[in-house]
């Protein structure tokens, strides 16, 4: 086998080891040495294949099929895209389904941060919101518009989903 296909199969059996739990994990190194050998096997083992430790059709079609579950079981859930590719925009006083999400997730950030103001779920781009953007603009180090744009709905999905330490860099 080659160097690289061997690394994908030790990637493999790694991430199954993880896992499950009931085979020991070996180094991603593509060399195909005792320990990744032991580890095809207890894998052959598992599956009910035959215990050669050999990467066989068999074994890797399973191991693929292994791998593949764990994959879907362990990632994250997909986000939702409300907007889609369009800007986001909200004009005072306007009522859409996608402020009812707005509303939501500035509650939300406000449960979690104590200088962000609860709003009401009403479906209304209301004063109490723009207070509430602002608030959020404020706490991002933006300008306090209270209007919901495309920059600070990204700031405010930042906040709310975590993903960087300094969420509010645009």
């Amino acid at each position: 086998m080659r160097k690289e296909s061997v690394k994908r199969l030790q990637e493999e059996l790694r991430t199954v080891a993880h896992y499950s739990g009931q085979m020991p994990e070996v180094a991603v190194d593509g060399v195909l040495d005792e320990p990744t050998v032991n580890a095809i096997r207890d894998f052959q083992k598992l599956s009910g294949l035959k215990e050669t430790g050999q990467p066989d059709f068999d074994t890797c079609r399973r191991l693929d099929e292994v791998y593949a579950l764990v994959r879907e079981n362990t990632a994250p859930p997909l986000t939702l895209a409300p907007f889609g590719n369009c800007p986001v925009a909200m004009a005072p006083g306007e009522e859409a389904p996608a402020v009812y999400m707005v509303e939501a997730v500035l509650n939300a950030l406000a449960d979690h941060y104590g200088n962000l103001p609860h709003v009401e779920v009403n479906g209304v781009f209301d004063e109490a919101a723009q207070t509430a953007v602002r608030a959020l603009q404020a706490h991002c180090g933006m300008e306090e518009t209270g209007r919901m744009d495309k920059r600070t709905w990204n700031a405010m999905a930042r906040l709310y989903n975590g993903t960087q330490k300094r969420a509010c860099r645009p």
